[in-house]
């Protein structure tokens, strides 16, 4: 819960302007309510509202058998939404101005995502190993397994990341499309029937992936995945070379870190797994930084950290002293 608070105080400290934040929580939460009083205190201009919806799918869910209930959200947080919305994930860091991208001309595509990555290095792991004969056929068994098994019809050069979406909702409704977000049912028996391990981002890719010209792809600094860029050798090899200067550009000039999946998040409990990248050390700077601010602010505890990341985040944060002042 406080790491979203985290991540909706670097949107309203990087956003020049006015700007509209609508939380969508399942039930009301003590600590989330008084964060977003200190906020609204610390934004009086901004409009920071909290969306209690008890519809929200829980773990009982006749028809959502897999994952957790959190990870199905997005798509009935969207599906309520009657504006062009951008929809962003709470292990998020913005540290910079998202305004232009809100304002960004969709040129009649109905969304705006980053590509997730992994997919795509997916594909580019299987060509890798076809040039190593026997050896190669038993390297890409597993790689080629995952896409039959987990991405089968899912679009490859369409496929984005959930965590942050620039939604034009009514052309959305116009397409017939935003009905579809929150359907269950269809989902879970789709679900089944292919696989899926991303919840709510396969279906969101399944749904309009396959929709000519729905998205317009973003640049990576929109959607940092701080826990794929690690630049290591063995990274390099194992990523297109497109990728890896997507990352490069982005690491220079970033505009959101994304802390996704559970292998590198600041606020984690469990020991790393291996070293820290160059752009792990900065992001948890960033979110370090941004979380000892917000305390200082408005009183609220920080997340605990586990010694170790505690440590490289307390040498790294300075750097970000002016972004979160």
């Amino acid at each position: 819960m406080r790491q979203g608070l985290i991540s909706i105080y670097s949107l309203l400290v990087a956003t020049h302007g006015k700007v509209a934040v609508v939380v969508h929580i399942d039930a009301p939460a003590e600590e989330l309510s008084h964060g977003i009083k200190a906020l609204s205190a610390l934004f009086p201009d901004a409009q920071i509202t909290q969306h209690i919806n008890p519809d929200l799918p829980q773990q009982d869910h006749p028809h959502l058998k897999h994952g957790r209930p959190y990870t199905h959200w997005m798509m009935t947080a969207l599906a309520s939404t009657k504006v062009k919305t951008l929809y962003v994930d709470g292990d998020t860091l913005f540290v910079d101005d998202p305004t232009p991208l809100y304002h960004l001309d969709l040129e009649g595509k109905l969304l705006a995502g980053v590509p997730d990555t992994r997919f795509e290095i997916l594909h580019h792991k299987i060509g890798l190993w076809s040039r190593f004969g026997a050896l190669g056929v038993a390297c890409r068994r597993p790689f080629r397994q995952v896409i039959a098994t987990q991405k089968h019809d899912l679009h490859r050069a369409q496929y984005i990341n959930a965590g942050l979406l620039l939604v034009d909702m009514p052309a959305l409704r116009r397409a017939g499309l935003a009905e579809q977000l929150d359907g269950y049912k269809s989902y879970s028996q789709i679900y089944d029937h292919k696989g899926w391990t991303n919840c709510d981002q396969d279906w969101f890719n399944y749904l309009f992936g396959t929709q000519r010209d729905a998205i317009q792809l973003l640049s990576a600094r929109w959607n940092l995945l701080a826990n794929l860029a690690n630049m290591d050798r063995l990274w390099a090899i194992s990523v297109p070379s497109k990728i890896r200067a997507a990352y490069r550009r982005a690491q220079n000039n970033p505009a959101l870190y994304h802390f996704a999946g559970s292998v590198f998040k600041p606020w984690q409990s469990q020991p790393l797994q291996r070293p820290m990248s160059p752009l792990q050390k900065r992001a948890l700077g960033a979110w370090y930084q941004a979380a000892i601010t917000f305390s200082a602010k408005t009183g609220m505890d920080i997340p605990p950290m586990i010694e170790k990341i505690s440590r490289i985040a307390e040498k790294e944060r300075h750097k970000w002293t002016s972004t979160f002042a």
